[in-house]
C-alpha cells in the first residue's frame, strides 16, 4: 500500500498530540523519527441501511517528534518522545442521505496518554504490541448533547500481512503564498490487529488502514507575505 507523507504526518500529529499547525505561521518545522502502529476495526465492513456501527482506531507510537515555530503564538517548541497510545471510537447509524448510504454520527470518544504505556515495534515491522492501562477519554453523545470524561485501557497486537514497502518521498512547493519542503524515508507494512478494550475483545474486524511504519520525516513550511496580508 502506498503511503503519502501527508497521510503519515496526519497519523503522526494524532499520535503525539501536536496541535493544529496553521496558526504557527510564518515558519514551522516538524520532524519525526521512530515507529507507529495503527489498528483499525469496524463492526460494519459493508454499510447496510439501518445498521448501528462502531469504528475503533488505536495508534501506538515509539518515536521522537518535535514542532518548532519562530512565532511566539504558534507552538514555539513542542517536543515528545517515548511510548504513546491514542484511542478513538466512533459510533454511527447507517442512513440514507441524499440518496446515498451515509454514516450518521451518534457518539464519539477520544483520548491519548504516555503514562503507563508500553509500545514495542520490531525493527523490520515483523510484530508490534501496545498496552495502556489508563487512557483519559473525552466522550460526546451527539444524540443527547452530553459530554463526559472516562478512562479506558487497551491491549493490542499487530501481525504483518505483506512485505516491507519502501517509503522514499520528497515534496517541494513554492509559490507566492507558501514554501513547503518535506522528506520521508523508511518502511511500512500492511498488517492485521487484534486486542482488548477494557478487557473485552475490540468489537468488529480489522479494517483498512491497519499498518505499521518505521520512518524518518521532516517538513518545513514558510508562509510568505504574512505581514502584507494582516
Amino acid at each position: 500500500m502506498a503511503v503519502s507523507s501527508a497521510a503519515f504526518l496526519a497519523a503522526l500529529a494524532l499520535s503525539v498530540g501536536l496541535g493544529p499547525t496553521a496558526s504557527a505561521a510564518p515558519a514551522l518545522h516538524l520532524s519525526f523519527n521512530g515507529q507507529i502502529a495503527i489498528g483499525s476495526w469496524t463492526t460494519c465492513p459493508e454499510l447496510q441501511l439501518g445498521d448501528t456501527c462502531l469504528d475503533t482506531v488505536i495508534i501506538a507510537s515509539d518515536a521522537k517528534t518535535y514542532e518548532n515555530s519562530d512565532q511566539s503564538g504558534g507552538g514555539h517548541f513542542l517536543h515528545d518522545s517515548g511510548d504513546r497510545v491514542v484511542l478513538q471510537k466512533f459510533w454511527y447509524e447507517v442512513r440514507l442521505i441524499e440518496g446515498e448510504l451515509s454514516r450518521f454520527p451518534t457518539m464519539e470518544s477520544f483520548g491519548g496518554t504516555d503514562a503507563g504505556v508500553d509500545v514495542r515495534i520490531a525493527n523490520r515491522l515483523t510484530a508490534a504490541t501496545a498496552t495502556a492501562t489508563a487512557i483519559p477519554m473525552n466522550t460526546t453523545n451527539y444524540v443527547t448533547g452530553e459530554s463526559f470524561s472516562e478512562t479506558a485501557s487497551v491491549e493490542v497486537t499487530w501481525e504483518p500481512t505483506g512485505p516491507l514497502t519502501v517509503i522514499k518521498e520528497r515534496e517541494r512547493i513554492s509559490n507566492e503564498d507558501v514554501f513547503l519542503m518535506s522528506s520521508t524515508t523508511g518502511w511500512s507494512r500492511d498488517a492485521v490487529a487484534s486486542g482488548l478494550d477494557g478487557g473485552e475483545p475490540i468489537p468488529g474486524s480489522s479494517a483498512d488502514g491497519t499498518m505499521m511504519f518505521s520512518a524518518r520525516q521532516a517538513e518545513l513550511t514558510v508562509v510568505k507575505g504574512a505581514a502584507d496580508r494582516d
